[in-house]
């Protein structure tokens, strides 16, 4: 109901909705790729992101994903 509205305002139909993906580990950048070519081919909304941080390597060798 609010999105309906949103969208026929005249002052709030016009604007840009962003999106806003929130992630706890860091993004490919295959993945940003993706991201940033759709949002130069969008025109209604712009699609952001939020990274979260690398595990640090003890922890990836401890989850065998590592040799030691």
């Amino acid at each position: 109901m609010l999105r309906d509205f949103a969208k026929h305002d005249e002052d709030f139909g016009h604007l840009k909705q962003t999106y806003e993906l929130w992630t706890n580990a860091t993004i490919s950048a295959a993945s940003k790729v993706l991201i940033d070519a759709e949002n130069a081919r969008q025109l209604v909304y712009l699609i952001g992101y939020r990274e979260g941080e690398a595990p640090p390597e003890r922890d990836q060798r401890i989850r065998g994903q590592i040799a030691a």
